[in-house]
């Protein structure tokens, strides 16, 4: 076995999903996060890992000044490490919310001299216009300033597909710090494709999935989603609920999932389609087209059966489904056909 380590940096569940590519095609993995679900899924499935503190990235003035301490955590954190001349780190999908990422694998190249891939599929988009008028700009270019001088990372603002500023890893950054684009040989969707097809967790076989898309409630109208999800549990069909790992699921809302039973969040539901026998359900996720390439599943979208609080935001997501799909996603347009496709009519 060689003694090369591939640490992979998982602030959420993308890169989880490439750990667990690489663990099939490498001999060793390390998993560095600072998300306890992360942290339970990788000791569940026997992978190593290495926890850290977290960081709140909220953009008051009160949460930024405490950047300079955590960046002193962050310092001992590189030693606890230890990387060995040759391994090599992951900085894959990394979002908005994960820029001490940025600066761990920034003094580690600085320090250490490893080589560090970076990847992240959604990184293009056009520069975001502020306008001095709008409080945002404020407080964003507060934010980005503030990264900047605590840990010498620099970042820009793109427009987002909802026309909103989204902050971003400036490419200058990953030229000045020596840190390489990753080439992936296949697209992540064809990676995340074949390791769920061929992943299958110890969880029971069931016949329905719903995904939920709680991350929606904020474009749709009132209470939509919640009637919605009463009346299809109503069905005397059997419907097992995936929620969110990163969602508290505290308020009324959710009460509705009570009524049927629940996949432990901390497994990504990429995981889950061999044990799924008939339906994925959802409104709009990332799992749902994949789960329209398993030739013996349905992936549903219920993007037809709410009331949306505009038509932009609802084709918009339409589209895209349609588009990763190849068209594969069915859109029933009433809940009586949503029925038939359950009943396998």
């Amino acid at each position: 076995m060689s003694e090369l380590m591939h640490y992979v940096i998982c602030g959420n569940y993308r890169p989880l999903l490439f750990a667990l590519y690489l663990k099939n095609n490498l001999d060793e993995i390390t998993v560095i996060t600072d998300k306890e679900k992360i942290v339970k899924f990788c000791k569940n499935e026997n992978i190593s890992i290495i926890q850290m503190n977290s960081l709140s990235f909220k953009r008051d003035i009160i949460n930024m000044l405490r950047f300079k301490s955590y960046r002193s955590y962050l310092d001992d954190f590189i030693d606890k490490i230890n990387p060995k001349k040759g391994d090599i780190f992951y900085m894959l999908c990394i979002m908005r919310k994960a820029n001490h990422f940025f600066y761990l694998t920034k003094e580690i190249s600085k320090k250490y001299g490893n080589k560090i891939y970076y990847y992240n599929p959604n990184i293009e988009g056009p520069r975001y216009k502020f306008h001095l008028k709008k409080p945002i700009f404020f407080r964003a270019e507060l934010f980005r300033i503030f990264l900047k001088i605590i840990f010498d990372i620099d970042m820009i603002y793109i427009t987002d597909n909802r026309g909103l500023p989204c902050l971003r890893l400036n490419n200058k950054f990953l030229d000045k710090n020596n840190i390489k684009m990753f080439p992936l040989e296949k697209s992540f969707e064809e990676i995340v494709f074949e390791l769920s097809k061929n992943y299958k967790t110890n969880y029971k076989d069931f016949d329905n999935l719903i995904v939920d898309s709680t991350e929606l409630k904020s474009v749709l109208k009132k209470d939509t989603l919640k009637n919605f999800y009463n009346n299809l549990l109503d069905l005397k069909l059997e419907f097992y609920i995936k929620k969110k790992p990163s969602v508290s699921y505290k308020s009324d809302y959710y009460s509705v999932f009570e009524k049927c039973e629940e996949v432990p969040s901390f497994i990504p539901v990429e995981l889950l389609f061999n044990n799924v026998r008939k339906n994925v359900i959802s409104m709009y996720s990332f799992s749902l087209h994949i789960a329209a390439k398993f030739d013996n599943l349905n992936a549903i979208s219920l993007i037809d059966l709410v009331e949306w609080k505009n038509d932009k935001a609802k084709e918009m997501r339409r589209d895209y489904l349609v588009k990763k799909s190849d068209n594969k996603i069915l859109f029933p347009k009433n809940f009586d056909e949503l029925k038939k496709l359950l009943a396998g009519n």
